[in-house]
């Protein structure tokens, strides 16, 4: 693989495992603009830098929160700190919990008022 200064880039077939997506997914992302390779080996294979890394975390983490591609792309357009979307993430994910845990509860609460009767 190709570095740029100490950076290693990452071939599509790297990343796919790396992520856990599939390379037709990390195909599809760098057609519609989501994340795009940094670079093109002598070979004409995409190879992904940290940045593009990065990107991908957070497409990610927001598609497992449940986000359309379209809104993805709005959440993580111009947004270069990756700090800025885990601490986006973080809320979302926090404010998921807290809606969760008040169904459980209420769902706790059903459970006990049939097992009484």
């Amino acid at each position: 693989m190709t570095g740029t200064g100490t950076e290693e880039l990452l071939t599509v077939g790297a990343v796919a495992r790396l992520a856990g997506v599939t390379v037709r997914t990390l195909h599809h992302y760098d057609e519609i603009g989501l994340v795009s390779a940094s670079g093109r080996s002598p070979a004409g294979y995409r190879l992904y830098d940290d940045g593009d890394l990065d990107r991908l975390h957070a497409v990610l983490a927001y598609r497992e929160l449940g986000f359309g591609l379209e809104d993805i792309a709005e959440l993580v357009a111009g947004e270069a700190e990756p700090l800025a979307h885990l601490r986006r993430q973080h809320a979302l994910v926090r404010s998921r919990i807290d809606h969760l845990t008040r169904l459980l509860g209420a769902l706790e609460k059903t459970m006990e008022a049939h097992m009484s009767g």
